[in-house]
């Protein structure tokens, strides 16, 4: 299994809209049949509660490969999807691949929080 992660990083300054993010932005890949799962986190504080979180929102698209992940993100759906940030943040995202040796899709749960 391929995760695709983007992050968000915290910065001085920096917002995010999390609603229209799960809402909308990520919309499309919703009922994309290669992505196999999809989640969002929500970086609401630090660890010390003190400070601001590193991230502000990290997503996370998961893929049976990285044929599927390319197909997925062809580069005229990635263009109209950086084109639509400028609607929920003002962040320049950073992402990761990751290979996922192990996994137990049985205890993953979908939770919508309102």
């Amino acid at each position: 299994m391929i995760k695709f992660s983007v992050l968000y990083p915290y910065k001085k300054g920096a917002w995010f809209d999390s609603k229209y993010y799960s809402e909308h932005h990520i919309a499309p890949y919703r009922n994309d049949p290669l992505v196999k799962g999809i989640i969002v986190e929500s970086g609401d504080y630090s660890r010390d509660f003190q400070n601001p979180p590193q991230y502000l929102c990290i997503a996370h698209f998961f893929y049976d490969s990285m044929e599927d992940l390319n197909l997925s993100r062809l580069p005229e759906r990635v263009a109209s999807q950086i084109k639509d940030n400028v609607n929920f943040t003002n962040i320049t995202a950073v992402n990761l691949v990751s290979q996922i040796p192990y996994y137990n899709i049985a205890k993953l749960t979908s939770v919508r929080q309102e």
